[in-house]
């Protein structure tokens, strides 16, 4: 769904319609839902209609897409002289919800587009990057789990070693050659494999913090972007929006 083309919004109830175009038809349609659900799109026919049925019985659909070959003035006019024939149709079934005639795209337009395109990108990526944080999480909370256990054993054969052996067990009359022996060979392993748990809880740690840092970033530049878009919105008034 990345064609340029025309596409078009229907309330299949009503059969209202309305009609755009863009250079990437997916990503417009998806702004358009974004800005529906959230209450801020700018035709208000279609947002009073989206309103009144709560957003039931809408259809976003593609309605043609341009050659593959079609590129700069010759695809913008196409795309227009298409927009127009489609919105003349439904002007004579008064079922149009566009609140003005197809014109040129304002060159602030594309530049709106690309911003809300990048947006989303930047923000499907933080989306992706908090998800995986989360399962470093999880698996933080699991390797925290089997260092205690490895702790857990390590200290009962310490606590083993030293009733076992040394002066103090010989002068309590408590000494085991065959337990001390156990329980040091035991031990070695435990120390080995208690080292290795902090160094994979240390890999997860850091991976964890590399996920945050990108879902930050990611969010403050999808922010950006969006404060870039309000600016534009405020600087520019434009005669036809899709």
């Amino acid at each position: 769904m990345a064609n340029a083309g025309i596409y078009r919004i229907t309330h299949t109830f009503s059969k209202k319609t309305y009609i755009g175009q863009s250079n990437s038809m997916g990503a417009r349609l998806s702004n358009h839902r974004i800005m529906l659900k959230n209450g801020d799109h700018h035709c208000r026919a279609l947002m009073e209609l989206w309103h009144t049925h709560k957003g039931i019985g809408f259809v976003f659909e593609l309605v043609e897409c341009a050659e593959s070959d079609m590129k700069g003035a010759v695809l913008q006019r196409w795309l227009l002289e298409r927009e127009q024939y489609h919105y003349k149709s439904l002007s004579q079934l008064g079922l149009h919800l566009n609140s003005s005639y197809p014109k040129l795209v304002h060159a602030k337009d594309s530049q709106m587009e690309m911003l809300q395109q990048h947006k989303d990108v930047c923000r499907s990526h933080a989306a992706e990057a908090e998800d995986k944080r989360k399962i470093s999480v999880r698996q933080l909370i699991a390797k925290e789990q089997e260092i205690a256990e490895c702790k857990r054993k390590i200290v009962y054969q310490e606590e083993t070693l030293a009733r076992t052996s040394g002066l103090f067990a010989f002068v309590l009359g408590r000494s085991n050659s065959v337990q001390a022996s156990a329980a040091r060979a035991a031990l070695q392993p435990l120390y080995g494999q208690h080292s290795r748990l902090q160094e994979e809880r240390s890999r997860i740690y850091s991976t964890s913090s590399d996920l945050d840092q990108e879902r930050r970033i990611k969010n403050s530049i999808a922010r950006n972007l969006g404060s870039k878009q309000k600016v534009i919105r405020a600087r520019v008034v434009v005669s036809k929006k899709h």
